[in-house]
């Protein structure tokens, strides 16, 4: 077969040599990188795929489509290569300065939504005919900005502070309230967790995703996930060394009553519920993912309710 017949290989064709390529360099999941790949190379859905099984490929479409399969062989991270991820139903931009958004994080989202509009999880807050009261939220480590923006979709009448010490995660998380179209109710502040806020600033919420993976455990992750900041994941030798500083420093920014809301690893709920009673929070609630394992932790330092 000579190269300007390689060049016609149909949709098809191309994802049965894509898929048996990825599967032996150790993708888990070759087919579907295989067709989200193409798919985003010839600007389709992976319906419109299907429906074009039997399209050849232009020389153009096979030269971008070859370069971002030699990236995943090379255990590059599918959003990377692709430049985005969906996240609770929406599209963000993510570049290697920021980590991947997950389906973990969602269920941290939906708790505090769920948190806020008093159990029935809408986040609408007061009813028809009120005044709304503004929300005052910080976002402690934004990374990407997913729960800044998030955040702000679901709480119209929340106003957030997010926070990062990388500006290259700043400008990511920036560009994703653009395309969301929430940047005039969020404010990115660039330093290490609370030190760039204004002296007494308060917030009803505050909320982080931190690093919580602990040194030890760092050779146990795959190759994928060792390509994404290490900054963003690393916690020290008991992966708490971030969620200390978190929770130590949340008294002084909390309003009356107010929720501390932090993602956390499969099996730190006791250690952080430990923590969280030595600073004074007296209402501690961690959330299992659908697994099982501990996801997340609420934390008040009064419980009214």
């Amino acid at each position: 077969m000579n190269a300007a017949t390689r060049l016609q290989h149909t949709v098809l064709e191309l994802i049965k040599l894509t898929t048996n390529y990825l599967a032996g360099k150790g993708v888990s999941s070759p087919r579907l990188d295989a067709e989200v790949m193409l798919a985003h190379v010839l600007h389709l859905d992976r319906v419109g795929l299907y429906v074009n099984f039997e399209r050849p490929l232009v020389p153009g479409e096979v030269a971008a489509y070859r370069e971002m399969v030699a990236r995943r062989g090379r255990r590059e991270p599918l959003a990377y290569i692709i430049g985005e991820k969906e996240f609770m139903g929406k599209n963000f931009r993510v570049t290697p300065d920021v980590l991947i958004p997950r389906p973990e994080t969602e269920l941290l989202i939906e708790a505090v939504v769920k948190e806020l509009d008093g159990g029935d999880g809408d986040g609408a807050g007061p009813g028809p005919g009120d005044e709304p009261e503004r929300l005052r939220i910080l976002d402690l480590g934004t990374g990407s900005g997913v729960i800044a923006v998030m955040l702000a979709l679901l709480v119209p009448r929340a106003r957030v502070a997010a926070v990062d010490i990388s500006g290259e995660a700043l400008a990511v998380a920036r560009s994703n309230a653009v395309r969301h179209e929430v940047e005039d109710r969020i404010t990115f502040l660039a330093g290490d967790l609370y030190e760039p806020l204004p002296p007494g600033e308060m917030f009803e919420v505050i909320v982080s995703n931190p690093p919580y993976i602990a040194v030890p455990e760092y050779s146990t992750l795959s190759l994928e996930v060792r390509r994404e900041p290490q900054a963003a994941l690393l916690a020290g030798e008991d992966g708490l060394a971030v969620i200390r500083q978190v929770i130590a420093g949340a008294p002084a920014r909390l309003a009356d009553d107010g929720l501390l809301a932090i993602e956390i690893g499969a099996a730190q709920g006791e250690a952080v519920r430990r923590l969280a009673q030595q600073y004074g929070f007296t209402s501690v609630i961690i959330g299992k993912d659908y697994a099982g394992f501990d996801r997340y932790a609420l934390m008040r330092r009064r419980d009214s309710r």
